[in-house]
Protein backbone atom coordinates (compact mmCIF):
# COMPACT_ATOMS: atom_id res chain seq x y z
CA UNK A 1 0.00 0.00 0.00
CA UNK A 2 2.97 2.41 0.46
CA UNK A 3 4.26 1.62 -2.87
CA UNK A 4 1.14 2.81 -4.21
CA UNK A 5 0.68 5.79 -1.94
CA UNK A 6 4.58 7.11 -3.28
CA UNK A 7 4.01 6.67 -6.81
CA UNK A 8 0.87 8.21 -6.52
CA UNK A 9 2.83 11.36 -5.00
CA UNK A 10 5.67 10.96 -7.84
CA UNK A 11 3.10 11.27 -10.24
CA UNK A 12 2.17 14.35 -9.25
CA UNK A 13 5.33 16.16 -8.50
CA UNK A 14 6.09 15.06 -12.20
CA UNK A 15 3.02 16.71 -13.98
CA UNK A 16 3.30 19.73 -11.32
CA UNK A 17 7.06 20.46 -12.23
CA UNK A 18 5.78 19.42 -16.04
CA UNK A 19 3.41 22.22 -15.96
CA UNK A 20 5.76 24.61 -14.27
CA UNK A 21 8.64 24.04 -16.90
CA UNK A 22 6.22 24.35 -19.45
CA UNK A 23 4.68 28.00 -18.41
CA UNK A 24 8.22 29.53 -17.32
CA UNK A 25 9.74 31.63 -20.00
CA UNK A 26 11.99 29.42 -22.27
CA UNK A 27 12.02 26.24 -19.82
CA UNK A 28 13.93 27.58 -17.31
CA UNK A 29 13.10 25.72 -14.35
CA UNK A 30 14.05 27.88 -10.66
CA UNK A 31 16.43 25.76 -8.67
CA UNK A 32 15.93 25.28 -5.59
CA UNK A 33 18.83 23.61 -3.40
CA UNK A 34 17.75 22.32 0.19
CA UNK A 35 20.70 21.77 2.52
CA UNK A 36 20.54 18.77 4.85
CA UNK A 37 21.75 18.94 8.59
CA UNK A 38 24.62 16.73 9.16
CA UNK A 39 26.43 15.58 12.12
CA UNK A 40 29.21 17.50 13.38
CA UNK A 41 32.57 16.22 12.83
CA UNK A 42 33.69 15.70 16.58
CA UNK A 43 31.63 13.65 19.24
CA UNK A 44 31.43 15.73 22.57
CA UNK A 45 30.71 13.30 26.27
CA UNK A 46 30.16 14.91 29.81
CA UNK A 47 30.70 12.74 32.60
CA UNK A 48 30.54 13.63 36.53
CA UNK A 49 33.65 12.49 38.44
CA UNK A 50 32.51 9.57 41.15
CA UNK A 51 32.00 11.32 43.98
CA UNK A 52 32.80 15.05 43.33
CA UNK A 53 31.92 17.96 41.94
CA UNK A 54 33.86 17.74 38.90
CA UNK A 55 31.95 17.22 35.49
CA UNK A 56 34.68 16.02 32.44
CA UNK A 57 34.41 16.77 28.99
CA UNK A 58 35.99 14.56 26.62
CA UNK A 59 35.73 15.73 23.11
CA UNK A 60 36.80 13.14 20.22
CA UNK A 61 37.72 15.45 17.18
CA UNK A 62 38.82 13.05 14.26
CA UNK A 63 39.41 16.04 11.60
CA UNK A 64 41.81 17.89 13.97
CA UNK A 65 40.03 21.09 13.58
CA UNK A 66 40.34 24.22 15.67
CA UNK A 67 37.12 24.06 18.52
CA UNK A 68 35.70 26.89 20.69
CA UNK A 69 34.39 25.81 23.82
CA UNK A 70 32.05 28.39 25.80
CA UNK A 71 30.94 27.95 29.35
CA UNK A 72 28.02 29.86 30.66
CA UNK A 73 26.91 30.26 34.30
CA UNK A 74 23.42 29.97 35.20
CA UNK A 75 23.23 34.18 34.64
CA UNK A 76 24.31 33.40 30.95
CA UNK A 77 27.58 35.26 32.28
CA UNK A 78 30.95 33.45 30.22
CA UNK A 79 32.47 31.53 32.78
CA UNK A 80 35.52 30.41 30.08
CA UNK A 81 36.25 31.10 26.54
CA UNK A 82 38.55 28.24 25.59
CA UNK A 83 39.99 27.73 22.05
CA UNK A 84 41.88 24.63 21.69
CA UNK A 85 45.19 24.08 18.81
CA UNK A 86 45.09 22.66 15.63
CA UNK A 87 45.31 19.44 15.16
CA UNK A 88 44.26 18.18 18.61
CA UNK A 89 42.33 14.83 17.85
CA UNK A 90 41.21 14.34 21.40
CA UNK A 91 40.51 16.91 24.15
CA UNK A 92 39.77 15.71 27.97
CA UNK A 93 39.08 18.67 30.34
CA UNK A 94 38.19 18.96 34.02
CA UNK A 95 35.36 21.59 35.08
CA UNK A 96 35.30 21.87 38.94
CA UNK A 97 32.05 22.97 40.55
CA UNK A 98 33.17 22.73 44.10
CA UNK A 99 31.48 26.64 45.57
CA UNK A 100 29.90 27.35 42.23
CA UNK A 101 25.89 28.55 42.18
CA UNK A 102 23.54 25.96 41.60
CA UNK A 103 21.73 26.47 37.88
CA UNK A 104 21.83 25.44 35.02
CA UNK A 105 25.43 26.13 33.04
CA UNK A 106 25.56 26.37 29.34
CA UNK A 107 28.61 24.49 27.45
CA UNK A 108 28.62 25.14 23.50
CA UNK A 109 31.31 23.89 21.20
CA UNK A 110 31.80 25.07 17.76
CA UNK A 111 34.36 24.08 14.89
CA UNK A 112 33.19 27.31 12.40
CA UNK A 113 30.65 25.17 11.02
CA UNK A 114 28.90 22.48 13.32
CA UNK A 115 27.71 23.19 17.04
CA UNK A 116 27.22 21.11 20.41
CA UNK A 117 25.29 22.32 23.17
CA UNK A 118 25.52 20.80 26.60
CA UNK A 119 23.57 21.64 29.50
CA UNK A 120 24.94 20.59 33.17
CA UNK A 121 22.46 21.06 36.05
CA UNK A 122 24.42 21.79 38.84
CA UNK A 123 22.16 21.07 41.90
CA UNK A 124 23.24 19.81 45.18
CA UNK A 125 21.95 16.91 47.27
CA UNK A 126 21.73 17.12 51.04
CA UNK A 127 22.68 13.54 52.32
CA UNK A 128 21.71 12.11 56.11
CA UNK A 129 23.43 9.24 57.26
CA UNK A 130 21.24 7.06 59.94
CA UNK A 131 23.42 4.89 62.18
CA UNK A 132 21.31 1.95 64.26
CA UNK A 133 22.46 0.57 67.10
CA UNK A 134 21.52 -2.83 68.31
CA UNK A 135 20.21 -2.78 71.40
CA UNK A 136 19.49 -5.81 73.66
Amino acid sequence: MKAKFLMAIGVILCSIVGATASASPMNQLPVHRFVLPTAPEFQVELKQMLNSEKIRLTVSNPSGKRLLIKLRAPSGELVENYVTGKNLKRLVKDYDFVGAEEGIYKLEIYDWKDKVKKEINLKRVQQEYLTIFNVQ
